[in-house]
């Protein structure tokens, strides 16, 4: 089992590592520009102290000043010597043997090195003019600064700065730990409310916790649609289950009671024949809801219809499907009436519209009183096949009209009840988007009818 660390563990983590980069970029500009400043202070003073020792000599002629006779201290050891070429002609005590630089210009800033040391000096130079100059060809003045001091000043700040470091990432680790499990905790609370919800028909709902984030009310707002598509689709199962089974009950009901009395004593011929009929009625209706459920259970929603596509005559496949009804529209009295061309040929699964035709005649018949006539006509209309099913029945009422392709569909007002398990207008609904067609009830002076349009390009 692969270990995963949890989101408050990665958001503490990027928190700190993210705040150790901005503090490191933001302590190495600091050590930087405060390195930068000393240098700076550090040259400028030695600029300054040449400065007035070169205008004193300058002026007087001397080479006596104050800073020749012993070193400064302040802010940092300095040493003074007068020089004229390379020769040194006077040098404050103790200063540093440093060779003589080659000068570039009149005035310059070197930073050198004792030789076998590793105190660090920093020499200015500056020029010497006025009336000494006919004494000496190129006379000047350099101050050597030891800037030891500076030194230890930036390592101090750069120990500092990571001393600081060192305390205050770990403390700002454990806020951002905090932060995290602070901002995560709507989610926690939404985990447990997710895991108290019924493992049946969840019939609760999430509730955003007071003053939350966008965020969490959109992702409890999802999670409520979601729940309420999975109670819709677990109450339409149970709605559908409890009709089917009434549906399949009813026909093996009367199969059995049939078959029981008949067995009960001897029969005649005729008498067999008409209990044969009238099973085969309800076999032919069993198998109807049969083919129904097979069919839905291929159209999962959100995925494409797989269909077997063939030449289709549907002329034909009418014919022969109004035969199987012979024996219903005997015994109710009622008829079909057929207005089919001779040959009318589409692509399309033949097995599924052979459902499509057997659905709509079907609920026609059941819809419609006894004695009743049914029309059913096929037609070409241009580039499609047109499919019309009219009977004389009571017609749907506008209410159940927006519902009645839905699956499952059942009205609670029916009377008698609606097609086949609430299936047989779903499936034809689904076969004829299969097959790129469309279903529709269309106005009729009386009773319901049915259109479909196939797609039945000509051939030349």
């Amino acid at each position: 089992m692969t270990h995963r660390r949890s989101l408050e563990t990665r958001i503490a983590r990027w928190f700190a590592f993210s705040l150790l980069a901005l503090y490191g970029v933001l302590a190495l500009g600091v050590w930087g520009s405060a390195r930068q400043r000393g240098r700076q202070i550090a040259v400028l003073t030695l600029e300054n102290e040449v400065e007035a020792i070169a205008g004193y000599v300058a002026t007087t002629g001397r080479m006596d000043a104050a800073e020749l006779l012993a070193p400064e201290e302040e802010p940092f050891p300095i040493w003074v010597r007068l020089i004229d070429g390379s020769t040194v002609l006077a040098a404050t005590p103790g200063a540093p043997d440093l060779p003589p630089g080659e000068p570039r210009s009149t005035e310059e800033v070197l930073y050198l090195r004792t030789p076998g040391a590793v105190v660090p000096h920093l020499v200015v130079r500056h020029a010497v003019g006025g009336e000494i100059l006919g004494k000496h060809g190129t006379l000047s003045v350099e101050a050597i600064g030891d800037i030891s001091p500076v030194r230890a000043l930036e390592q101090r700040l750069a120990v500092g700065l990571v001393a600081f470091g060192l305390l205050i990432i770990p403390v700002a680790a454990r806020g951002g730990r905090l932060l995290a499990r602070r901002a995560l905790a709507p989610i926690a609370n939404l985990v447990d409310e997710i895991r108290s919800l019924s493992p049946g028909l969840p019939d609760g709902r999430l509730h955003s916790p007071p003053k939350s984030v966008e965020e969490v009310d959109t992702l409890t707002a999802s999670f409520n649609e979601v729940l309420d598509r999975l109670q819709q689709s677990v109450a339409t199962i149970r709605r559908f289950t409890a009709d089917a089974s009434h549906e399949i009950r009813n026909p093996l009901a009367v199969m059995r009671t049939g078959l029981e009395v008949a067995l009960r004593h001897q029969r005649s011929t005729g008498e067999y024949e008409t209990l044969l009929r009238e099973n085969l009625d309800e076999v032919q209706r069993l198998q109807s809801i049969l083919e129904g459920l097979l069919t839905l259970a291929r159209a999962e929603p959100g995925t494409a219809a797989e269909i077997q596509c063939q030449t289709v005559d549907l002329a034909a496949m009418a014919r022969e499907t109004v035969a199987r009804f012979g024996s219903v529209v005997a015994e109710s009295g009622s008829r079909i009436v057929s207005e089919l061309p001779p040959a009318l040929e589409i692509e399309g699964d033949a097995q599924l519209l052979r459902l499509v035709v057997f659905n709509l005649l079907d609920n026609a018949l059941k819809h419609g009183p006894a004695g009743q006539t049914v029309t059913l006509s096929l037609a070409r209309a241009g580039e499609q096949a047109l499919l019309r099913v009219v009977d004389e029945g009571p017609g749907i009422a506008a209410e159940h009209r927006p519902h009645i392709f839905e699956r499952y569909y059942r009205s609670t007002k029916s009377s008698p009840p609606p097609n086949v398990g609430g299936l047989g207008l779903s499936v034809v609904h689904w076969v004829a988007e299969a097959h790129h067609g469309s279903v529709a009830l269309v106005d009729s002076a009386h009773g319901a009818a049915f259109e479909v349009r196939l797609p039945a390009p000509r051939r030349d």
